[in-house]
């Protein structure tokens, strides 16, 4: 399967070859940590054979925060 440019073709855990995607519905949305932005769905690819995630991903990750923020020094407490 491929998504990106990232072939996934061998399940890590158990070795399988066949995989599905499914997408995380409710809480599972991704958006920025502050502010109002475009929330960004979070996908899963599964391996069929044990049910392992095998990759996490947004499709539009250009659309979340800079991480760390800008400010991170600032606001650090140490």
């Amino acid at each position: 399967m491929v998504k990106k440019g990232i072939i996934v073709n061998k399940c890590p855990y158990c070795g399988g070859t066949e995989f599905t995607e499914g997408v995380q519905v409710f809480h599972g949305a991704v958006n920025k940590p502050r502010g109002l932005g475009k929330v960004q769905t979070l996908h899963h690819i599964f391996c069929k054979d044990c049910g392992s995630v095998v990759r996490s991903y947004v499709y539009e990750p250009e659309k979340l925060s800079k991480y760390p923020p800008e400010n991170a020094a600032e606001n650090s407490s140490e």
